[in-house]
């Protein structure tokens, strides 16, 4: 019944809000004809969105900074900038943003313009090439006060080479694409991850921020694909996929589908996982270095064996369910919890040295400290051990 109301408990909570709409549709610009789109960037909130707002902020009169979306585009050379802007003033109009500034000279062009609401808006016409001209529309989703605006003259390639740094690309994906690998993909605008795997060694590690890294030892596999479904992006990794290791960030749930294979994963230092979901089949999961401080975790295996390590418990909540296979768990001695167990046709083995409340062949109910965290522990045709790291 624990085991149970838990579960329940968890797909509850699993359930996500509205999804958002992605940022690049939120743009709202018609595309230039014939341009072409050289790179789609969407920066969802973090340390980069925090630094543009520190430095960039006053300047532009932003009260609030929650995304940066980019469009760079090629277009002919020819194309004289001016009725590239005549082009975009009808929409720009009609969505009531205000002009800021606008320059022109014998090379290039660039407007900015504002709302209240909206934040800002930005266009940048570069100069001529063997290849034409890059128009580059920035938008700065947030709001902002045109009464604090300072002296914007000559900030527009500061604000782009921060917005845009060469060596850290995050690619948005808005339909079915190819996993890339070596880059960090943004998760938003989806409100969870979820990854499957078959027949694959996963490595994984959860990290802070809001993207997803994936590395594999031979850059010439084929890596699989990655869509965006409902509120959920989808990387699908390519059968025996030979991977180093993938990064998924702490604060987004996150769910882990393998078949056969196995999947290893931890948590960097000083990371609060919020919700983690491993469901596999055939494939043995093992999670060490991992902080039980909060949240609601699921690990499901069928066919296959769990290990758990915890280093630190004081609060949240874990199911753990096996079938067919053993399954352990290690906390620290110092950890404030309130384990659960039981079996069907296995046993259970209790090495740690806290008084328990039921201690049967089958069942086991223990607190250790102030029992704050809470996890449930369930084998069928499998046996549990419980213990406590020296």
């Amino acid at each position: 019944m624990i085991i149970t109301a838990m579960v329940i408990l968890i797909g509850v909570n699993s359930t996500f809000a509205e999804p958002r709409k992605g940022s690049l549709a939120e743009i709202d610009l018609p595309r230039l004809p014939g341009a072409k789109v050289l790179r789609e960037i969407n920066w969802p909130a973090g340390k980069l969105l925090d630094d543009i707002a520190k430095e960039f902020g006053p300047l532009f009169g932003l009260k609030e900074l929650t995304q940066v979306s980019i469009l760079l585009c090629q277009i002919e050379g020819s194309q004289d900038p001016e009725q590239v802007f005549k082009f975009y003033e009808p929409t720009i109009t009609k969505q009531e943003w205000k002009t800021m500034d606008r320059r022109q000279s014998s090379e290039d062009a660039s407007a900015i313009f504002f709302h209240e609401k909206k934040g800002l808006l930005i266009m940048f016409i570069g100069p001529k090439t063997n290849k034409g001209r890059e128009l580059t529309i920035a938008r700065l989703f947030g709001s902002m006060d045109p009464a604090k605006i300072g002296d914007t003259s000559g900030k527009l390639p500061q604000l782009f080479e921060k917005m845009l740094p060469a060596d850290e690309p995050v690619v948005k994906v808005t339909g079915q694409a190819r996993i890339p690998i070596g880059q960090p993909i943004s998760v938003p605008p989806a409100e969870k991850l979820h990854i499957k795997s078959n027949r694959s060694d996963i490595v994984a590690i959860m990290v802070d921020g809001n993207t997803v890294e994936l590395h594999t030892r031979d850059l010439a596999e084929e890596p699989g694909d990655l869509t965006r479904a409902d509120d959920r992006l989808v990387l699908n990794l390519a059968s025996r996929l030979q991977i180093e290791r993938i990064s998924v960030p702490a604060g987004i749930p996150v769910l882990f589908e393998p078949t056969e294979g196995s999947i290893d994963l931890s948590a960097a230092r000083n990371s609060r996982p919020m919700r983690l979901s491993i469901v596999s089949v055939g494939a043995p999961v093992k999670i060490h270095d991992f902080p039980l401080v909060g949240g609601v975790h699921m690990i499901k295996a069928t066919g296959a064996e769990v290990n758990i390590i915890l280093t630190q418990v004081q609060g949240g909540e874990m199911v753990v369910a096996t079938t067919g296979d053993d399954l352990s768990l290690e906390v620290p001695k110092n950890a404030s919890v309130e384990i659960t167990a039981q079996t069907t046709k296995g046993t259970i083995t209790n090495l740690t040295s806290a008084k328990s409340d039921i201690e049967e062949k089958d069942r086991l109910k223990l607190t250790i400290g102030d029992g704050k965290a809470r996890i449930a522990l369930e084998a069928v045709n499998g046996n549990v051990c419980v213990k406590t790291s020296e």
